[in-house]
Formats: structure tokens, sequence, C-alpha cells
């Protein structure tokens, strides 16, 4: 089960669950496989340019640092795991929507501290939720 607190986010693919962490590591990681930043990564996906080659990696990257942080053995390969979402459910993953996929929340709280950022929000940070505490120590009233 994924930690929400940590940034985690879980991910089924066919009938096995995983859990995706978003690391230092992994980022780069992800990076370096799909040669570009995050940010354009999500920008990419989001529009719809879902290719495996950018998918792939992203799920790899976050369940290889979920399984090593964890002490989790065996990890699938890249290649495992590449045959298990081809076979199983990249649709269901990613294509029926990428914006809304465990891969995109994955990505979107990677560049976010571990958590989805309001859109709404005009200076970019988190709302706060009630009995909260923001930055600067205030508490945002009940609605």
């Amino acid at each position: 089960m994924a930690n929400k607190q940590r940034g985690e986010v879980n991910i089924k693919i066919g009938d096995k669950e995983f859990v995706m962490r978003p690391t230092f590591e992994a980022l780069c990681d992800i990076e370096d496989r799909v040669g570009m930043g995050i940010p354009e990564l999500i920008m990419r996906l989001t529009a719809g340019d879902v290719r495996l080659k950018y998918v792939l990696p992203v799920i790899h990257a976050g369940i290889t640092a979920y399984n090593k942080d964890n002490g989790i053995q065996p990890t699938p390969s890249y290649k495992e795991l590449g045959e298990m979402v081809v076979n199983t459910s990249f649709r269901e993953t990613v294509m029926s929507s990428p914006v809304n996929s465990p891969v995109a929340e994955f990505l979107l709280k990677g560049i976010n501290g571990g958590r989805i950022v309001d859109a709404k929000a005009s200076d970019g940070k988190k709302k706060p939720e009630v009995g909260e505490e923001t930055e600067a120590g205030e508490t945002p009233p009940e609605t």
C-alpha cells in the first residue's frame, strides 16, 4: 500500500500490484532513460504523446526505488516489466487517461515534493487542508 506522505503511488499491472516511490535517484534515472527533463516528459504525456519508451522507464524506476528502500526482492527487470505492461495493461495503466494515470501522478508528485500541487493555487504551492498549518504557521479557517 502506497504511503501518500512519501508521494508513493499504487500501480496495477495485470494482476500484480506495485508501489512506485519518487526518489531523487528514480527521477534522475527516468531523465537519463527518456532523454528529457521530468517537466517536459509530463507535458508530452499529458498532451497525448504516450509512448512505451516514456512510460516504462517511469514505472520501472518508481517500483525499483520503492522495492530498494523496503528491501523487497526481486524487483522485475526492465525487460520483464516491459513484457508485463505490453501483455496485460498498457491501455489500462496509461492510455485510458494519460493525465490521471498512476504514471502522471508519480511524475507530478516527483517534482512537487511528494504531493500534487493544486493547479488553482496562484503561487504554485499546495493549498493547506483545514487544520494544517501553512508555511507562515497559520491555520486556514473551516468552511
